[in-house]
Protein backbone atom coordinates (compact mmCIF):
# COMPACT_ATOMS: atom_id res chain seq x y z
CA UNK A 1 0.00 0.00 0.00
CA UNK A 2 1.72 3.27 -0.47
CA UNK A 3 2.09 6.16 1.50
CA UNK A 4 -0.40 9.13 0.70
CA UNK A 5 0.95 10.91 3.73
CA UNK A 6 3.49 13.37 1.25
CA UNK A 7 0.31 14.41 -0.31
CA UNK A 8 -1.54 16.16 3.05
CA UNK A 9 2.02 16.71 4.33
CA UNK A 10 4.81 17.43 1.69
CA UNK A 11 7.32 18.03 3.86
CA UNK A 12 7.62 14.53 4.88
CA UNK A 13 8.85 13.16 2.09
CA UNK A 14 12.34 15.13 3.19
CA UNK A 15 12.30 13.08 6.63
CA UNK A 16 13.02 9.26 4.84
CA UNK A 17 15.46 8.43 1.67
CA UNK A 18 12.87 6.09 0.26
CA UNK A 19 10.30 8.58 0.02
CA UNK A 20 12.43 11.28 -1.31
CA UNK A 21 14.02 9.28 -4.00
CA UNK A 22 10.74 8.39 -5.15
CA UNK A 23 9.17 11.69 -5.24
CA UNK A 24 12.21 12.97 -7.12
CA UNK A 25 11.89 9.79 -9.52
CA UNK A 26 8.33 10.33 -9.64
CA UNK A 27 9.00 13.98 -10.96
CA UNK A 28 11.51 13.02 -13.67
CA UNK A 29 8.43 11.19 -15.42
CA UNK A 30 6.46 14.75 -15.77
CA UNK A 31 9.61 16.81 -16.58
CA UNK A 32 11.88 14.67 -18.93
CA UNK A 33 9.51 15.31 -21.69
CA UNK A 34 8.66 18.43 -20.93
CA UNK A 35 12.65 19.46 -21.29
CA UNK A 36 13.15 17.29 -24.08
CA UNK A 37 10.24 19.24 -25.95
CA UNK A 38 11.92 22.94 -25.08
CA UNK A 39 15.33 21.49 -26.05
CA UNK A 40 13.60 19.97 -29.63
CA UNK A 41 12.06 23.59 -29.85
CA UNK A 42 14.56 25.74 -29.10
CA UNK A 43 17.58 23.53 -31.52
CA UNK A 44 15.34 22.00 -34.43
CA UNK A 45 12.39 23.73 -34.81
CA UNK A 46 13.35 27.18 -34.45
CA UNK A 47 17.17 26.98 -35.11
CA UNK A 48 18.73 29.07 -32.10
CA UNK A 49 16.06 31.63 -32.99
CA UNK A 50 13.89 33.69 -30.63
CA UNK A 51 11.47 36.73 -31.32
CA UNK A 52 11.06 37.23 -27.49
CA UNK A 53 8.71 40.67 -28.35
CA UNK A 54 6.29 38.03 -29.75
CA UNK A 55 6.20 36.13 -27.05
CA UNK A 56 4.27 38.42 -25.40
CA UNK A 57 1.72 39.27 -28.28
CA UNK A 58 -1.94 37.13 -28.58
CA UNK A 59 -2.06 36.54 -31.77
CA UNK A 60 1.72 36.71 -32.70
CA UNK A 61 4.54 33.49 -34.05
CA UNK A 62 3.88 31.74 -30.99
CA UNK A 63 0.39 31.93 -30.61
CA UNK A 64 -1.77 28.90 -31.46
CA UNK A 65 -4.94 28.21 -31.24
CA UNK A 66 -6.79 29.86 -28.43
CA UNK A 67 -3.43 30.13 -26.63
CA UNK A 68 -2.55 26.68 -26.77
CA UNK A 69 -0.47 24.64 -28.64
CA UNK A 70 -2.28 21.24 -28.63
CA UNK A 71 0.66 19.45 -30.32
CA UNK A 72 2.86 20.33 -27.73
CA UNK A 73 0.27 18.74 -25.31
CA UNK A 74 0.13 15.95 -27.57
CA UNK A 75 4.06 15.22 -27.55
CA UNK A 76 4.63 15.69 -23.79
CA UNK A 77 1.48 13.25 -23.12
CA UNK A 78 2.80 10.88 -25.67
CA UNK A 79 6.44 11.30 -24.05
CA UNK A 80 4.96 10.91 -20.59
CA UNK A 81 2.85 7.54 -21.35
CA UNK A 82 5.81 5.36 -21.49
CA UNK A 83 6.84 5.91 -18.04
CA UNK A 84 3.73 6.24 -16.30
CA UNK A 85 2.59 2.37 -16.06
CA UNK A 86 6.82 1.25 -15.53
CA UNK A 87 6.76 3.88 -12.58
CA UNK A 88 3.20 2.63 -11.62
CA UNK A 89 4.46 -0.86 -11.27
CA UNK A 90 8.00 -0.18 -9.80
CA UNK A 91 6.51 1.90 -7.12
CA UNK A 92 3.50 -0.85 -7.14
CA UNK A 93 1.19 1.87 -6.73
CA UNK A 94 -0.74 0.16 -9.82
CA UNK A 95 -4.95 0.05 -8.87
CA UNK A 96 -5.64 -3.82 -8.21
CA UNK A 97 -8.71 -4.85 -10.81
Amino acid sequence: MPDHSVLANPWRFLTQAETFITVLSSFGVFMSPAAAILVVDFWLVRKQKWNIPELYIPGGIYWFKYGFNWRGFAAYFLGMWPAVPVSCVYYDACPHI
